[in-house]
């Protein structure tokens, strides 16, 4: 009988208590990630976020969330968050989550054939995940003007150090 009323007791409590939301958590990580990375990356998606740990939060508090991170906030990452509620603290949650970082970057904007001079009509900018760039991958439009081509380049490539020639000063 007792652990009945204890039951009782503590039911209103947890009741109240609701778990900090996943949409609370991706806003602070991503803000987190925008923060620690260069200017250059223009949007942060956040997937496969795995949370370990839970914090609830009392009924009608707004949680305030501090995140840690070590390292490169790009591809595998592991955060911990601090949670606060009315400024006291209620608990941490550690999360493993994927970063995806978006720069923008110069395409073609039509086929282009080898041997030809790079002009700004030629360029479009367009948005491309950090991930998928290759090496060499040239990101400051200017510096392409002029340029010849090595290769015969399609709609949307784009356009890497080796597939140019050597400028000419």
């Amino acid at each position: 009988m007792k652990t009945f009323a204890l039951l009782l007791l503590l039911l209103p409590s947890l009741a109240a208590a609701a778990p900090v939301p996943e949409a609370s958590l991706r806003e602070a990580l991503r803000d987190a990630a925008r923060r620690a990375l260069p200017d250059t990356i223009v949007e942060v998606e956040i997937h496969g976020l795995r949370t370990r740990g839970t914090v609830d939060l009392p009924e009608g508090v707004e949680p305030e969330l501090r995140v840690r991170g070590d390292g490169d906030w790009l591809g595998h990452v592991a955060a911990k968050i601090e949670v606060f509620g009315g400024g006291e603290p209620l608990g941490t949650l550690q999360v493993t989550m994927d970063v995806a970082g978006w720069v923008e970057v110069p395409v073609t904007r039509s086929p282009l054939a080898r041997g030809s001079a790079i002009r700004s009509g030629d360029l479009a900018m367009a948005r491309r995940e950090v991930g998928g760039l290759a090496r060499g991958t040239v990101s400051d439009p200017t510096a392409l003007l002029g340029r010849v081509l090595k290769k015969d380049l399609g709609f949307g490539d784009l356009l890497c150090e080796g597939d140019l020639e050597e400028p000419v000063d």
